[in-house]
């Protein structure tokens, strides 16, 4: 069983700076978040609500004073001075000494990857204290049960020295390169960081226009915004409203509102990235957040192709574009329906949550089935913001109604998946 980890600890590092210079260090952000308050975040994230922010030296104690005062305010964050702590006993840090949780420390300028830590707070400790090691040398992070927190500090205070043989193997575990994502020590160090976090935000399960077209656009308007008092949820809600104004357009039937609507259409599909890709750098992502980026798209989807095909019949006034119509929202409200009830049993809100949007992580597990194949060819070619860049250039043709079709004919054969594949 996993280890429960209780609280956490986040470990200033005696830099010998001065007062003022030592602010600017933790007041300078990354991708929009202080540094301190970076890193609180990243344990919170990872289910840690109890955080301990730590100075390490008596000159730190202007600095939590200042951090205190809320220029460097770090929420729910209790600040201790090692000093003040004499041998640091477990029952001088609040929780920590429970006999079943564990503590993770980590150095207040390593950043890590999300998963990355996650993945680390799963180690039980077997001895004292696991200290994390990369290439050899000691890494800002750490993990102990509370009567092994001194040495778990001692640790993070000399990271980045190469660990000796005082500690036994079994106390040390190794981290991958892509485990850290650097260490914020320098303006050119920052850029580095912050150049992988947006590289992050690429996915594998990307589409096809996506990873070739809407994403460089989207990470475009999630960089000039980063900085801003914009939210992640915020851009959800400006989305909806593209979408439905694109509904609004198509509805009316005739070229050009169509070809508006099309064309705003696609912007939806390409602002549906930068809510997701703030949440990941600024370490917002929540539920909340899932499920209104979740709602939005699908509440914009069924609006645009209800109006595209009304808008159609409205023209016409073939019963045909009505039944199409019908057909389409119908069979798409039922997929989504189906995939909210599994997100709801996950706790999520995110379909990529759901098993089968999620490619296998070792494919050498298994042999790839035919069926693999079909699906893994359909998710690629098939996938919505394929659909709408085709949508556009059918729009300027005058053919936009008559690719309801495709999400009809989708729907209809996701539902008859859904009855056969299981997550």
């Amino acid at each position: 069983m996993p280890p429960v980890v209780v609280s956490g600890i986040i470990v200033l590092p005696p830099t010998g700076l001065t007062e003022l210079e030592d602010t600017r260090r933790w007041r300078q952000d990354i991708a929009g978040v202080p540094l301190l308050l970076r890193q609180a975040r990243l344990l919170q994230a990872c289910g840690i609500r109890d955080i301990v922010l730590l100075g390490r030296t008596p000159r730190d104690e202007a600095l939590l004073e200042t951090i205190r005062s809320g220029v460097l305010a770090v929420p729910g964050a209790r600040l201790v001075l090692r000093s003040a702590l004499e041998t640091f006993e477990p029952a001088q840090v609040p929780d920590a000494a429970s006999a079943t949780g564990t503590v993770v420390l980590i150095a207040a300028d390593w950043l890590f990857e999300r998963a990355s830590l996650a993945d680390a707070l799963s180690t039980q400790p077997t001895c004292s204290f696991a200290g994390f090691a990369q290439d050899g040398s000691r890494a800002g992070l750490a993990v102990a049960t509370p009567m092994g927190l001194a040495e778990a500090i001692d640790w993070i205070g000399r990271a980045g020295t190469r660990a000796h043989e005082e500690y036994e193997p079994q106390c040390i575990h190794s981290l991958k390169a892509s485990d850290l994502l650097g260490i914020a020590d320098s303006a050119a160090q920052i850029a580095q960081i912050e150049e992988r976090l947006w590289r992050g935000c690429r996915k594998p399960t990307d589409g096809i226009a996506s990873r070739h077209l809407n994403r460089y656009i989207s990470l475009a308007i999630s960089r000039s915004i980063v900085r801003s008092a914009v939210s992640p949820n915020q851009i959800s809600l400006i989305n909806l409203a593209l979408g439905l104004l694109a509904a609004a357009l198509a509805a009316q039937g005739s070229y050009l509102p169509v070809l508006a609507g099309a064309a705003l259409f696609q912007l939806n599909s390409i602002v549906d990235g930068v809510d997701g890709e703030l949440a990941r750098v600024r370490l917002q992502a929540s539920v909340l957040g899932e499920w209104m980026d979740t709602l939005s798209d699908n509440i914009a989807s069924l609006a645009f192709y209800g109006a595209l095909g009304a808008g159609a019949w409205l023209q016409s006034g073939a019963p045909a574009w009505l039944w199409l119509t019908v057909i389409t929202v119908l069979a798409n409200l039922g997929v989504v329906l189906v995939y909210y009830m599994r997100l709801w049993q996950l706790g999520r809100g995110d379909f990529l949550a759901i098993s089968w949007f999620r490619p296998p992580s070792e494919p050498g597990q298994r042999k790839i089935s035919l069926k693999d194949r079909i699906i893994a060819f359909g998710t690629a070619v098939l996938r919505k913001d394929l659909f709408i860049v085709v949508l556009l250039f059918a729009a300027l043709f005058g053919w936009a109604p008559y690719l309801l079709i495709i999400p009809c004919i989708g729907a209809m054969a996701t539902l008859v998946a859904q009855l056969v594949v299981r997550p």
